[in-house]
């Protein structure tokens, strides 16, 4: 017995065949589009290194944003680091916030700088510049919320000398120069040991003359008292 497919079987096969050879060629088609031959004879021109785990150092050219970076070795950094701020600083370091820039040493220094020409350290604010030592004493470079450039709750020392242009306080009597010595005198005469010898107010005693070989045996003693009245 033949067997025959009727004509709708027939235009099924057909139609099918056709459809899988047109979407062969446009796949094919589209994967020859796609794809780029390689730009130099084997092993030039390969892609770059991804960054990796390796002990080789890496360069990347262009910019790289993490949410967390730990530095266990050295780290250089040829431009500018903004802390809390965005790239562009004129600053080497940009640290803006609640806090600043916080250093501790344990021995030696938490923080050195060294400028020239220029300035080492440059501060404006309300606060200024606040240090405390191990006893307790601070200091201020700008005291708050005053015109005092410099104020201290404790001991000063300087190892060779101060100098203040404007004026010069002590237990709140401010002077602003030294009046030169004046005018002075010479007290009576007197035997050692039966006066007390005193200038008069406004005067101090800058000198003392002694004479000995008198005709009674005894030395005698005279003041010089010299003004010190502005």
């Amino acid at each position: 017995m033949i067997l025959t497919l009727n004509t709708s079987t027939k235009t099924f096969q057909y139609t099918f065949a056709l459809s899988l050879s047109v979407f062969a060629i446009v796949l094919f088609a589209a994967a020859s589009y796609s794809w780029t031959g390689p730009t130099g004879t084997a092993p030039a021109s390969n892609v770059s290194a991804p960054i990796n785990v390796g002990t080789a150092s890496q360069v990347k050219s262009g910019a790289l944003s993490v949410n967390g970076l730990s530095v266990y070795g050295s780290e250089y950094i040829s431009g500018t680091l903004g802390v809390g701020t965005g790239a562009g600083s004129t600053w080497r370091i940009d640290a803006r916030g609640t806090y600043g820039i916080y250093g501790e040493a344990t021995d030696g220094q938490a923080i050195r700088g060294y400028a020239y020409p220029g300035y080492a350290g440059y501060f404006i604010g309300y606060g200024g510049v606040y240090a405390q030592n191990t006893a307790g004493y601070y200091a201020f470079l700008g005291y708050p919320g005053s015109s005092w450039s410099v104020y201290a709750n404790g001991p000063t020392y300087t190892g060779s000398y101060s100098r203040a242009d404007g004026g010069f306080c002590i237990g709140g009597s401010c002077r602003t120069s030294w009046s030169a010595m004046g005018g002075s005198y010479w007290t009576n005469n007197a035997m050692v040991g039966s006066s007390s010898h005193s200038c008069a107010s406004g005067y101090v005693i800058t000198a003392l003359s002694f004479t000995s070989g008198n005709w009674d045996g005894n030395t005698y003693v005279q003041a010089l008292c010299t003004s010190i009245a502005p």
